[in-house]
């Protein structure tokens, strides 16, 4: 065992680590959905065989014992992140085969595994390389690095992906398609002059508009057979399609059906003489409610480069009410792009494989249990799931841990959905880009700074003392919603400031519950305790946000969210049911 180094600051590692621990997740668990998808794997079965990737996340307690009964925490963490980055330059590799979706997404079976067991060991390491008074002061730093990284790995990744391609192929363009009351079918054909000027710059597609709006207006079948046959028509013709496939005459029918938009592309500049470009229309988010009829896959060559090519899409004909989709129009793989993007976080895990070696203090904690009992690992193993359950009054620990933030997780999966619908169905109608401005810039500094402050807070004071006014600053901004709902603000600065001031005080509340875990992770087995204690808690965010759907269904979002402030108050109760040490997380007089 390797002598301990006190020189080695937190604020050297514990960011990497927290930062590598959420990119590793991100990746996998979301990154890999919009990577099958803009590589034209179908909808269905990326989203089916993705969703399995969250389980070693939520049943990693059953094999987190071994993160304290064999090797030291830190070996564990240098071992994961090293298999990591060799397992996403393998990712990277596989994308280029035929038959890449179903050999990725063993190799990300694979990589979610190793990440849930790299969260273990970094866990475990936290609480076994810091005294309990640091553990305080840097929960904060861990749980902020944590977030942003999770917010901004997927905007990261999508640009460095699109970049690559802009550079080496055609540059896709996004478009929204949005089903509009207001609006009345002004359609004219209208095919623009051959006599279009190249772009400079990289090759990129165009369109006419990245705004369609089609009415909710019903029209004839006779109508839209019209102007489906000429768009068909008019992409074969310019060779964009092979043929056409004519629809029937429908001449004289007044059947209706649902209103349809025309849409047009070309390319930026003329490419090569031998290039050839397939673009496919692809469904990004958004409500389903649109269908491509005509134009969903275009063939562009150097001679129909600045041509029209023609795309049809059809809203569903039941809707009266304001919806929105985005579409995008792209090479129907970019196979290259995310290769190259893989290999780069394939080389950033090799760099946090290597900086952690180097800066990874050596504690005389992180030892592995057979070693230090002489025991084996049999017996080890099996003994950590029952040190846990022997706890002073784990009854109470259990329900606090599933129950504290149960009328926090309610409103979890909602918020989003209240921000964005319509006034008459309740909501806010928050626009798409002030959306994610609330979600990417709002909650997440405004989470931190709590949770910042909430982590020096308790360095100064201890956990025991602060619990119920954390509590408080948790759970009573939740009537910012109840404001919100019934008086349906316009203004975005009232908006993003009240739910700034709700995130702020979850920062506190979440703070709370990372170090309360800590405190009864501590003894023998910190990393299989604290990560038993984790999956209770994710169990209870887990069935709270089943809940809210039901909930929110049932009494809509004015009492919907009365009744999650009401659910707070287990929490109030639980935190003086729980056994603490009265100055765990605080700084000791030896320190001072």
């Amino acid at each position: 065992m390797k002598e301990e180094k006190k020189s080695k600051s937190g604020w050297l590692w514990i960011p990497t680590l927290y930062i590598s621990e959420s990119i590793a997740f991100i990746i996998i668990t979301v990154i890999s959905v919009l990577m099958y998808q803009n590589l034209g794997v179908n909808y269905s079965d990326s989203i089916l065989y993705t969703s399995f990737l969250y389980i070693p996340w939520l049943i990693k307690p059953l094999w987190s014992p071994l993160i304290d009964v064999i090797g030291s925490k830190r070996s564990w963490i240098l071992f994961t992140q090293f298999l990591i980055a060799v397992l996403f330059a393998i990712t990277g590799l596989l994308i280029q085969l035929p038959d890449f979706f179903q050999f990725t997404i063993i190799v990300f079976w694979l990589l979610a595994f190793i990440a849930a067991t790299q969260d273990v060991a970094i866990d475990g390491f936290y609480i076994v390389a810091l005294k309990d008074s640091n553990q305080s002061l840097f929960i904060g730093l861990r749980n902020s690095f944590y977030k942003i990284a999770l917010v901004g790995t997927t905007t990261i990744i999508l640009l460095v992906s699109n970049q690559v391609e802009k550079l080496l192929s055609v540059a896709p363009v996004e478009f929204k398609v949005v089903a509009n009351p207001n609006k009345f079918f002004e359609e004219s054909i209208k095919v623009d002059s051959l006599n279009v000027k190249e772009q400079a710059g990289p090759l990129k597609l165009i369109s006419n508009t990245n705004y369609l709006e089609i009415s909710t207006k019903p029209k004839s079948k006779d109508q839209v057979v019209f102007y489906t046959n000429f768009a068909r028509n008019m992409n074969m013709m310019n060779g964009f399609i092979n043929q056409a496939i004519i629809l029937p005459d429908t001449t004289g029918s007044n059947d209706l059906v649902g209103n349809i938009g025309l849409i047009k592309f070309r390319l930026s500049k003329k490419p090569d003489d031998n290039d050839e470009f397939i673009v496919k229309l692809k469904f990004i988010e958004g409500d389903q409610k649109f269908k491509v009829i005509e134009g969903d896959t275009l063939k562009f060559t150097s001679l129909n480069w600045n041509k029209p090519a023609f795309a049809v899409i059809q809203i569903d004909s039941n809707i009266t009410s304001k919806y929105v989709a985005t579409f995008s129009a792209g090479v129907d793989k970019f196979s290259f792009g995310w290769s190259v993007t893989f290999g780069l976080i394939s080389l950033i895990f090799f760099l946090f494989f290597i900086y952690h070696k180097i800066v990874l203090p050596y504690s005389l904690k992180d030892e592995a249990l057979i070693h230090k009992k002489n025991t084996t690992f049999g017996k080890e193993f099996f003994r950590s799931f029952a040190r846990y359950f022997e706890k002073k009054k784990i009854i109470q620990i259990i329900l606090f841990l599933l129950l504290y933030l149960f009328a926090r997780a309610q409103i979890t999966k909602i918020i989003p959905l209240f921000l964005s619908d319509e006034t008459s169905l309740g909501g806010l109608s928050v626009s798409v880009f002030n959306l994610k401005i609330i979600k990417g810039i709002v909650t997440v500094l405004s989470f931190a700074i709590g949770n910042i402050i909430a982590g020096i807070m308790i360095y100064k004071k201890g956990l025991k003392s602060l619990m119920t006014i954390f509590t408080i600053m948790m759970n009573i901004p939740l009537v910012v919603y109840i404001y919100l709902s019934w008086f349906q603000p316009v203004n975005f600065w009232i908006i993003s400031t009240l739910i700034a001031i709700d995130n702020f005080g979850f920062g506190f509340g979440f703070a709370l519950i990372i170090m309360y875990m800590i405190n009864v992770s501590e003894g023998d087995y910190p990393a299989s305790h604290f990560s038993i204690s984790f999956g209770f808690m994710s169990l209870g965010l887990l069935l709270s946000e089943m809940l809210s759907f039901v909930l929110k269904d049932s009494f809509g979002y004015k009492y919907f969210f009365i009744w999650v402030l009401i659910t707070s108050i287990p929490s109030f109760i639980l935190i003086k049911l729980i056994p603490i040490e009265y100055n765990f997380g605080k700084k000791k007089i030896t320190e001072i």
